[in-house]
């Protein structure tokens, strides 16, 4: 599948009826534009089909309107001029790619950059608020049942783009294809209950959310949301938080702590989470980093890699196979000793 011609984004303008302001930082063949559309911020996303379908967008929309009505701050979408939520849009064959628009979310977006640069008491603030959101959001989720079991968000493990290894990785990577294997049968091993299981966002870093003048967020960019374990959604954040490269051994042990103190303060505020998972938190990391090595592995040419991407791909694989920790740090003995299970909940 290729990426939406000119010609098809011109279309999806006009369809929406909306004016261009900037293109936005897009994924594989994803075209996302921020836009004016009555005066008012937007962001306009054009898609292929063969990444998200009709339906799945109709069950993302389904979503995150029932968190809005249960006040969690979520960008809703936003429907045409002609009162379509998606806008089909032929590349060739008919139905090709999709254009969605949903609100632009107030305030500001921090960089998109590996670590968060705030002063000490800002960036407390946030982590104590990124965790409370996150927090209610799994709270909340658990009411959600979707009004046709076409809607209904895929499971963890159907998550295809990433455990089927076979398809996405050379051959020659027999080393790593065991072990994303090893970490998918030990996931499958691990408990299913309503106060550890339930839907997640998936994507829950620091780039996608919005913060306001008076240090309140709003979540979008629900596309990867499915039903997994709630210490997906804090792994991820973790992840992406954590000072990079992972040469930064040093930093990296620091700032574990640094982050799960507050956010945790936040997310037990709202929901509970028994403190067995936290110990997990390095396998959920290790999840994520697979991740993206078989989601890159999608998104490049191969054939045609930079001196950069291939330097990537290579300390990525080198982590993978030889079980390199994604930061050096014992969770478990942490949480005995960080007061958090400690303390009545509220």
């Amino acid at each position: 599948m290729s990426a939406p011609t000119p010609e098809i984004i011109v279309e999806a303008f006009k369809r929406f009826q909306v004016e261009v302001v900037a293109p936005l930082d897009s994924w594989v063949e994803n075209r996302v534009y921020e836009c004016i559309q009555n005066g008012k911020p937007v962001i306009l996303k054009i898609t292929p089909c063969s990444r998200t379908s009709r339906v799945e967008l109709e069950g993302e929309f389904e979503f995150t309107r029932f968190l809005g009505t249960h006040n969690i701050p979520v960008a809703q979408p936003l429907p045409s001029p002609t009162g379509e939520w998606i806008e089909s849009l032929d590349g060739g064959s008919p139905g090709e790619f999709l254009a969605y628009l949903v609100e632009k979310a107030p305030g500001t977006v921090l960089p998109d950059e590996d670590e968060i640069h705030l002063p000490g008491d800002k960036l407390d603030h946030l982590l104590v608020e990124w965790g409370r959101l996150t927090g209610r959001l799994h709270r909340v989720a658990r009411s959600y049942h979707p009004s046709h079991p076409k809607y209904k968000r895929m499971e963890w493990d159907e998550e295809h783009t990433i455990w089927d290894v076979d398809r996405h990785l050379p051959a020659n990577q027999a080393i790593v294809k065991e072990k994303v294997r090893s970490l998918f049968k030990k996931f499958q091993a691990l408990p299913k209950n309503a106060s550890s299981y339930g839907l997640v966002h998936a994507d829950l870093h620091h780039g996608n959310f919005s913060i306001d003048e008076g240090g309140h967020l709003t979540l979008f960019d629900f596309g990867a949301c499915m039903y997994s374990w709630y210490i997906l959604d804090i792994a991820i954040a973790l992840y992406n938080a954590l000072p990079y490269p992972p040469a930064r051994a040093n930093e990296r042990r620091a700032f574990a702590p640094r982050f799960l103190q507050p956010f945790l303060q936040g997310y037990l505020y709202e929901n509970y989470l028994g403190p067995e998972w936290l110990a997990l938190i390095p396998d959920f990391l290790k999840y994520e980093y697979m991740a993206s090595y078989v989601l890159y592995h999608q998104a490049w040419d191969l054939n045609n890699l930079s001196e950069k991407r291939a330097a990537l791909l290579q300390r990525y694989r080198y982590d993978i196979e030889n079980d390199i920790p994604l930061v050096d740090f014992d969770f478990a003995d942490w949480v005995k000793h960080c007061g958090l299970y400690t303390q009545p909940r509220p």
